[in-house]
């Protein structure tokens, strides 16, 4: 049976998006030229293409859509104002910036990162397309005994919710990386979902090769745990996890420039976690971010790889946070996104929100 259209649109995305020079990929609903006049489904067809990975949508033979499908899609108090909506999303064409995301879920120092990349993702919203690419940091010999000795300063440093205590043993990251992937080729929606419910579980202690992690984190996204294991078995998941490998093994010469900023063995140099390859929508520009680093170097890139992005101004309060967001966010990601310290971001997020404990602090949820 041939892929839904979706499903081939996130296999032509990754395969674009990988190229060392990306291509632009744009998604198409032809259903006006078939004489389906049908537009609350071109919309769908559209957004699904999105998100599959379509850097610029189009839908050929249509009349009056390229504002229709934004209000559509954003009249909720859940969106960005309306400039930086109306830049960041047209049926017709998207101004975006592609994010090649190279990580791996066992990193602490990756999870540590994410209340930058809320932030990002806060003030440019559905303008930055990301494209998780997995690294298997234990894929080298020591990884794994390192990481298995826990992170106990991290949280103290950068407020993430993390487990100080030692792992029970060395734990392989290769079986949640090959779920990521496998879940990126079959249901492309829910490759950052799954992603960030890994990490979430791993950081609190669980071991990542465990069987039992990789269903409960499965069930929390709505897949099945026989599905997703299935999945991964295929030689297709296999092919795509020694791809991300490699990409991860293969810095840019920019990268390269920035060894201090790179893993791996002398004879083999790699992305560390997180690490970003940002172009835009056609390819032109480019920029690499390695390593660990702050809001400014992120936005920096941004702003000269994709000089026209809109974005939007910071939060009214952490509700507002909380209301945005797919999921509860941990006391250091609501505080980045609202430019709050921690203790002010706890104390307000307390007034408004249900504390879920987590290591040492709590993530939250609306009441």
């Amino acid at each position: 049976m041939s892929p839904r259209p979706a499903e081939r649109v996130a296999l032509a995305a990754g395969a674009a998006h990988a190229l060392p020079e990306p291509l632009l990929l744009t998604g198409r609903a032809e259903n006006h030229l078939r004489g389906v006049e049908d537009l609350d489904d071109t919309i769908a067809r559209l957004l699904a293409y999105r998100d599959a990975g379509a850097d610029a949508l189009y839908a050929p033979g249509s009349h009056g859509l390229g504002g229709g499908a934004a209000r559509r899609r954003h009249s909720t108090s859940r969106e960005r104002s309306r400039p930086a909506r109306d830049a960041a999303r047209g049926v017709r064409g998207v101004t975006r910036l592609s994010i090649m995301l190279f990580t791996d879920p066992a990193c602490p120092f990756a999870f540590s990162a994410e209340p930058v990349r809320q932030r990002l993702r806060w003030h440019y919203g559905d303008q930055l397309s990301w494209h998780p690419r997995m690294i298997v940091l234990t894929d080298e010999p020591g990884e794994a005994e390192k990481l298995a000795e826990g992170a106990p300063n991290l949280q103290r440093t950068y407020g993430m919710p993390i487990d100080p205590s030692p792992y029970p043993r060395p734990a392989s990251s290769e079986p949640a990386c090959r779920a990521v992937v496998a879940t990126r080729i079959n249901a492309p929606t829910l490759t950052e979902p799954l992603l960030r419910r890994l990490r979430v579980r791993t950081m609190a202690g669980g071991l990542l090769d465990h069987p039992t992690l990789l269903a409960v984190a499965a069930e929390d996204v709505g897949l099945e745990p026989a599905q997703l294991e299935a999945w991964s078995a295929s030689s297709e998941a296999e092919a795509e996890l020694r791809a991300d490998m490699a990409a991860a093994r293969s810095p840019s010469p920019a990268a390269r420039a920035l060894d201090h900023k790179l893993g791996g063995p002398r004879e083999r140099r790699r992305y560390t976690a997180p690490s970003y390859e940002l172009a835009s929508s056609s390819g032109r520009r480019v920029a690499t971010v390695p390593g660990f680093n702050p809001l400014e170097a992120y936005e920096t890139a941004i702003a000269n790889v994709a000089p026209a992005l809109v974005r939007r101004p910071r939060p009214d309060s952490v509700e507002e946070v909380l209301v945005w967001a797919t999921e509860p966010l941990a006391t250091a990601e609501v505080a980045a996104v609202a430019e709050l310290d921690l203790e002010e971001a706890r104390s307000r997020l307390a007034q408004v929100a249900r504390p879920l404990a987590s290591g040492a602090d709590f993530y939250w949820a609306l009441c």
